[in-house]
């Protein structure tokens, strides 16, 4: 790995760090913080775009009855792969564990995200669904 994919692959952890606290707090607005403007969902289903923060603050927020009715108290993840794009942009392969308080796990879910460098640091533009799968 390169001195530049290292650096890239470190800056990237330390993002979905903070993206998975925001996660397992259900803090919607620290969620999108790490969001620009705008942004886009992608899955085989459906796709959807937020001009603003607060839009999908507010669409993170309806998520979390869900959330809590399956038990979720933590994110975590792992960096499966990545790729510097040019200067500003990323590209990312997150595998998200999700868990209960108790330490019993959830279920995992695959996304790529492309990702920019900006004014306000690094931020997720494009998420897209890879696959979901249940504990067990």
């Amino acid at each position: 790995m390169t001195a530049a994919a290292a650096a890239a692959a470190a800056e990237l952890d330390a993002y979905f760090r903070a993206y998975a606290q925001t996660l397992g707090d259900m803090d919607a607005p620290a969620t999108a913080a790490l969001w620009g403007e705008p942004g886009m969902m992608v899955t085989d289903n459906f796709i959807g775009t937020v001009a603003t923060r607060e839009e999908l603050a507010t669409g993170l927020a309806g998520s979390h009855p869900e959330y809590r009715a399956r038990g979720l108290a933590r994110a975590t993840h792992t960096l499966v792969d990545h790729a510097v794009l040019t200067d500003r942009l990323l590209r990312a392969h997150v595998r998200w564990h999700f868990w209960k308080a108790d330490g019993s796990h959830i279920a995992d879910a695959d996304f790529e995200y492309l990702l920019r460098r900006d004014g306000d640091g690094l931020l997720a533009h494009v998420a897209t669904l890879l696959g979901e799968r249940a504990a067990g």
